[in-house]
């Protein structure tokens, strides 16, 4: 199983996955959505956690 990282911003969602180790992460894509429309990004992201065989999400927490 793999863990997926999201960098969630108002119009970009950056993705990243780990290996299959779980100790390096690196980038998978970036989903653009228009400005704030979250729900976009739930058929995409499902695919990908599906695809992935994702089991663990971690969340960036933005700073500003």
């Amino acid at each position: 199983m793999r863990c997926l990282g999201l960098d969630l911003g108002s119009k970009t969602l950056g993705i990243s996955i780990s290996d299959l180790t779980n100790c390096i992460a690196s980038l998978y894509t970036t989903l653009y959505f228009k400005d704030e429309d979250y729900d976009s990004l739930l058929k995409p992201l499902g695919e990908i956690i599906s695809r992935e065989k994702i089991d663990t999400i971690v969340l960036g927490l933005p700073k500003n």
